[in-house]
């Protein structure tokens, strides 16, 4: 029976968009609303689908209640309005919308509660309304699509699934749906409409790739994921080892990317970055990388490590990958010569740089300690250069596998005078024998620069 009408509802439908949809300009020419001039909002109120207030206002921002989600979607449908007995007590015969709801019950497109309600003044969700337009439309997969925030033990997820898959919605900027959040008219009037007109569905855009990257250490394949967490489900297909990825974005050291025609989030453990898109994600961004020390300042040694040398090489590292990426780096050395503090900080002030990193090596008495740690303080910019030093230490983590000595706050003179967000990274310790046989490698290095490349990119993602 539910085939049966959704093939007839789609006949409807087509035969209809034929008749009422005939091109934008002949709504956005003379707006119905005062308060917006939206072209589904237009088409669907010429249709008696939706209705404005006295005043010839839409109210675009009110919140939709249940009443009025059945009432559009009922109308959409050409459903019945005769006002009707209803099973719910909350909903007597006298109520606007009784006999849509009744219908809407009958049909399968709503459900009351378990106590028996139906709560018509109750707002609407956007998980509940993806779950209303699922019931009551035939929706076609035209793409693909996921949201970090969402899980497959919601009761909506199949629904939103659906909805994004067939281009009904794209969600937001930063990759989630949002499902607890009211729906507001307009989103209800715009989600509607595409459901009843496919054409006007938004065209899919290719997200922009920042960088591109390979598979690495992953001999059973790397698990795709929904979201940026072990805790989202896997999808079924895994990448093997070599594969290329279109990379992006990067949210808490996993990445959004695609490959062998898969689109999801893998861990960061397992890519190797090979290369930024041309496309430039840090263009614009000017940022100081200030390798520690030089010259007559060899800063801490041990194990046959010089900080210095150490610091540089990483530094220059860095450098190419951030101008790989789009950035106007300014390195505040290049070469093994001395240079005061307070000249590393007016080089980065003068500049009016965006960002300033201090690469360091660590030293100690007790050739025990040893891992990774990066500083921030607060005199300057304090919630952007902790966010930036949370954000690179965790990708220096990831990526070198040291001890975590966290992110914390230091009042040393390069990060507390520049005017700016300032980190103050400390890549290891040179006394450390095993630590610094490490620090030698160029593994080490590559991987160290790799790690700051990504906290920043996260970072100016957000």
């Amino acid at each position: 029976m539910r085939k049966v009408f959704l093939l007839t509802l789609a006949v409807i439908i087509g035969f209809a968009s034929t008749l009422v949809h005939t091109g934008k300009e002949v709504y956005e020419a003379s707006s119905l609303f005062k308060d917006v001039n939206s072209y589904e909002v237009n088409l669907l109120a010429q249709q008696k689908i939706v209705q404005g207030y006295t005043d010839q206002t839409f109210r675009p921002n009110n919140p939709v209640t249940r009443a009025e989600a059945v009432t559009m979607i009922g109308r959409a449908l050409g459903f019945d309005e005769t006002k009707r007995e209803t099973t719910f007590p909350d909903v007597p015969l006298e109520h606007f919308a009784s006999g849509l709801i009744a219908e809407g019950v009958e049909k399968g497109i709503v459900t009351g509660y378990g106590d028996g309600t139906f709560r018509p003044r109750t707002e609407v969700t956007r998980g509940e309304m993806a779950v209303f337009i699922n019931r009551a439309f035939a929706l076609e997969k035209t793409r693909t699509a996921t949201f970090s925030d969402i899980r497959p033990q919601m009761f909506s997820y199949q629904s939103i699934i659906r909805l994004a898959e067939s281009g009904i919605t794209v969600g937001y900027s930063d990759g989630t749906f949002r499902p607890d959040r009211s729906i507001t008219r307009l989103e209800f009037a715009l989600f509607l409409a595409r459901a009843i007109y496919p054409d006007l569905r938004p065209k899919p855009k290719a997200p922009e790739v920042i960088a591109f990257g390979t598979v690495i250490n992953a001999p059973e394949g790397l698990n795709v994921r929904t979201g940026p967490g072990a805790t989202h489900p896997a999808l079924e297909q895994r990448l093997p080892n070599g594969t290329t990825v279109n990379i992006y974005s990067i949210q808490n050291n996993w990445a959004h990317m695609e490959a062998l025609g898969v689109t999801g989030y893998v861990s960061l453990n397992h890519i190797k970055v090979d290369h930024l898109s041309a496309t430039g994600a840090l263009s614009g961004i000017t940022l100081v990388v200030d390798p520690g020390h030089g010259g007559r300042d060899s800063g801490a040694s041990g194990n046959g490590l010089v900080e210095k040398v150490l610091v540089l090489e990483v530094s220059l590292l860095l450098r190419n990958k951030l101008q790989a990426a789009g950035a106007n780096v300014i390195m505040t050395r290049s070469t093994d010569v001395f240079l005061e503090l307070a000249d590393r900080a007016k080089i980065a002030n003068d500049a009016k740089a965006d960002a300033f990193i201090s690469i360091h090596a660590n030293s100690f008495t007790n050739g025990s300690v040893h891992g990774t740690e990066t500083y921030w303080f607060d005199k300057f910019s304090g919630d952007e250069s902790k966010e930036l030093a949370e954000t690179i230490q965790k990708h220096l983590i990831s990526k070198l596998r040291t001890v975590d000595r966290k992110a914390k706050k230091g009042n040393f003179h390069v990060i507390r005078e520049t005017q700016m967000p300032s980190v103050l990274v400390e890549l290891g310790f040179l006394s450390n024998k095993a630590e610094a046989d490490y620090m030698k490698t160029a593994a080490f290095k590559e991987a160290a620069a790799e790690a700051i490349l990504l906290g920043v990119l996260e970072f100016y993602a957000k």
